[in-house]
């Protein structure tokens, strides 16, 4: 399978880097054919998802399960959300690399992606309970995110409300939260 994938060289060192850090890996991807070509095509494809699998041991798990979409975490900070966001954006490159889904689902799943990763900072910074509404606009709105989208946003509150302050202050922090996973535009045409 390495000498068959796009970039065998580099395939090969980063899977004897893989090896060394899990003694148990050559036995499980002789045991998982279908975890070893994800594995193959996924280092072939991305230097940033191979290192990712270098360096996050549930990378493995996540892609010897590819039909599993884990949950987001809730209310765990900002570099719980930030991994699990890394993890499932591997999952959902994996699927499409191996042509398990279409343009269309792939798609769909960035753009579910970031709903959640916006779902679980807005959750984190207590913008659920402020007057706040956000508005997803462009292709996340569409639902077409592709790999290098950013997020078009719209934070809307009420206006003349008193609690106005508030939801800035928690729109804000939201707003860094997402950012630490997301290129957000908040200057809509």
């Amino acid at each position: 399978m390495v000498a068959a994938s796009a970039d065998p060289g580099a395939v090969a060192q980063v899977l004897g880097r893989i090896a060394q850090a899990d003694q148990g890996l050559d036995a499980r991807l002789e045991s998982d054919r279908a975890l070893a070509e994800t594995l193959v095509a996924v280092v072939a494809a991305s230097r940033s998802m191979s290192r990712l699998c270098e360096t996050d041991p549930a990378a493995l798990d996540c892609l010897a399960r590819l039909d599993q979409r884990p949950e987001p975490p809730t209310g765990a900070g900002v570099s719980p959300l930030v991994a699990w966001k890394h993890l499932e954006l591997m999952r959902i490159a994996a699927r499409d690399l191996l042509g398990l889904d279409d343009l269309e689902a792939v798609g769909a799943a960035l753009s579910r992606l970031a709903d959640d990763v916006i779902a679980a900072a807005l959750g984190m910074t207590g913008a659920g309970s402020a007057s706040l509404a956000v508005i997803a606009m462009g292709k996340l709105g569409a639902s077409e995110l592709n790999y290098a989208s950013d997020v078009d946003l719209m934070f809307v509150g009420p206006e003349g409300d008193p609690s106005l302050g508030e939801a800035t202050s928690t729109a804000r922090r939201s707003l860094e939260v997402i950012a630490s996973c997301y290129r957000v535009d908040l200057a809509l045409r």
